[in-house]
């Protein structure tokens, strides 16, 4: 959900508290796993091509039979 909720905002728009409601998770969860808005959209960006770069490696693999 993250992926969405910041494509649809602009970044310096994105509020981890509203981020948290959205995907029903405690923020003190969030900020477990990201400290800064800034790590958490790094990993969003890097995520996002990871899987674009496993689409094109293998078209007709889905994510769960790659292991990601």
């Amino acid at each position: 959900k993250s992926d969405r909720a910041v494509a649809h905002r602009r970044l310096s728009g994105l509020k981890l508290r509203d981020l948290a409601r959205e995907c029903n998770i405690a923020l003190g969860t969030l900020y477990n796993y990201y400290p800064t808005k800034d790590s958490l959209v790094l990993d969003v960006v890097q995520q996002f091509w990871q899987n674009c770069f496993i689409r094109s490696r293998f078209p007709k693999a889905s994510l769960s039979q790659t292991g990601l």
